[in-house]
């Protein structure tokens, strides 16, 4: 099934504690961006992300649009990607636990990209169900 052009959609992994904004830039192409996950607000449960250019870790939204982008990019047909970190920078990890849940974020990436795309897709990674 492929997603309309220019929608974007956000996923949100809470098992990993990332969030991805994710849009079908043309039928054989997804680009992502990578978000926080830092909590939850109250009373109504959304999820909430560290405001770009905050000053502390209290610096949230639930506006998903406004929070921190971790990583950025996109995913082609073929499974070739482009990937940028926080500036250009640097990817900073604290110890195997973030490293896993990047991996993680990574591969599900993939799946999405596999999934949005669709009968275009010919990458390395099965369409998931």
């Amino acid at each position: 099934m492929t997603a309309p052009e220019g929608g974007k959609r956000l996923i949100i992994w809470q098992d990993i504690t990332r969030a991805a904004r994710v849009r079908l830039d043309h039928e054989a192409c997804m680009s992502f961006e990578v978000l926080d996950l830092t909590g939850y607000m109250l009373p109504g449960g959304e999820p909430c992300f560290e405001t770009a250019d905050a000053s502390s870790s209290s610096d949230t939204t639930e506006d998903a649009d406004k929070a921190e982008v971790l990583a950025s990019g996109f995913i082609k047909f073929d499974g070739c990607s482009h990937w940028s970190f926080q500036n250009d920078t640097m990817l900073h990890l604290c110890g195997r636990p973030d490293m896993e849940s990047w991996a993680a974020m990574m591969s599900r990436l993939f799946d999405e990209a596999a999934r949005l795309i669709g009968d275009s897709w010919c990458g390395d990674t099965e369409v998931p169900a």
